[in-house]
């Protein structure tokens, strides 16, 4: 059964180490079946420095002209094992587009430390079919010769210099990046459950990071879910798809002058939502702000705080809208909350009460906004190191 929206959404699917995008050929098609888009770009073997980041800007860059050139409702990114890794960080790239996140079989952000035992194989398979073709068999449970024949082809192709420093980039990581919250957008992780390499402790890991993610494990299959059992993948995936696009229809919020002046980022769009007398309230505040003029000012300077934004759900009650939202500043500070907007007979919005957490994220949120206004607002509404109750 096809997952019918008007819109369907974009699946990019990400490979992993000495992989390239004919990993995927039997999901990609199984999910074009159901009528959902796929793209698979090249992450490695082309692009100049070999790093984590390197690959994410490679996935962003063909993932928003993909999203430029097609009419699709956000983007779903699918990694496996170094590809989970490159799609969280393209994830928090692309920001806002990206409806879920699926990791296969993943390699934690933070890298992984492997004994020379296990790494100087992996590290040293270069231009080896005998040792591409071992690792194959021995990380795999269910790939017949003629998978494991297209895949060491696949890798044997690929220079000394280059898987090398491949290797080094997943086996490294990006500690800075594992050391902020992850995306906070509907995540599924699926391992193999025969798979001896990312096993138990490192699943752990993951769940750790992830806490809220689906987890689901696909029997008989190895290190290479994708290739040993690519129906029960996709038909996860297309699962994964309908809960989201789901999900997403259940928080629609409703697009309107107070949603809008935060994606404009303008103290003018805030203000033609406000009336004269409003009052804001806020727990990054001291005491309230009152004043059209002041108040559009400082939720002004305050959007230009975010660099992602999402409004997941809203409930109205009268005069009274309700609107939860996540955010993620620009120096990487995740906070979420509750809003409440008041409207007067006019319905412009009379009264504003934001509810931030958690408390170390507020009190950094309200510093920054405070070195923004300073000048405008003066002291008193904001907290600094040096504020007094």
């Amino acid at each position: 059964m096809s997952i019918e929206q008007p819109r369907n959404p974009l699946v990019v699917l990400i490979h992993g180490y000495l992989d390239d995008p004919t990993v995927w050929r039997d999901v990609a098609e199984a999910l074009q079946g159901e009528g959902i888009r796929t793209i698979a770009p090249e992450i490695a073997r082309h692009t100049g420095e070999l790093t984590l980041d390197t690959f994410a800007d490679r996935v962003t860059e063909v993932t928003a002209a993909a999203l430029a050139a097609e009419d699709v409702e956000g983007v779903v990114l699918v990694g496996h094992s170094m590809g989970a890794q490159v799609a969280e960080l393209a994830a928090r790239d692309i920001g806002d587009a990206v409806a879920g996140l699926v990791l296969l079989t993943p390699i934690p952000l933070q890298g992984l430390a492997l004994p020379d035992e296990v790494a100087g194989p992996l590290r040293g398979c270069a231009g080896s079919t005998e040792i591409q073709r071992a690792l194959r068999s021995q990380l795999s449970a269910a790939l017949d010769d003629d998978a494991i024949k297209r895949l060491v082809r696949i890798g044997v192709d690929v220079p000394k210099g280059r898987v090398e420093g491949w290797f080094d980039a997943w086996t490294t990581g990006d500690a800075p990046a594992a050391g902020q919250a992850p995306p906070r957008i509907p995540t599924m992780v699926l391992s193999g459950g025969e798979d001896p390499f990312v096993n138990k402790d490192i699943l752990g890991l993951i769940e750790a990071r992830f806490g809220d993610a689906v987890q689901h494990s696909i029997p008989g299959a190895g290190h290479w879910p994708h290739v040993e059992a690519p129906g029960t993948v996709a038909a996860e995936l297309v699962s994964f798809l309908r809960a989201v696009a789901a999900a997403r229809a259940d928080a629609t919020v409703t697009e309107d002058g107070w949603t809008g002046a935060f994606a404009a980022k303008q103290s003018d769009a805030f203000a033609a939502t406000l009336a004269p007398d409003v009052a804001l309230h806020a727990s990054a505040l001291r005491r309230p702000v009152t004043g059209r003029d002041d108040v559009a000012y400082l939720m002004g300077e305050a959007s230009q705080i975010y660099e992602q934004l999402e409004f997941v759900h809203e409930a109205k009650d009268g005069r009274l809208t309700f609107l939860e939202w996540h955010a993620r500043t620009r120096s990487g500070v995740s906070l979420e909350g509750v809003t409440v907007l008041e409207r007067d007979d006019a319905g412009l919005i009379s009264r504003v009460a934001i509810h931030h957490r958690p408390l170390d994220g507020v009190l950094a949120f309200s510093a920054e906004l405070r070195d923004r206004t300073v000048g405008r607002l003066g002291d008193g509404y904001l907290w600094s190191a040096t504020s007094q109750a």
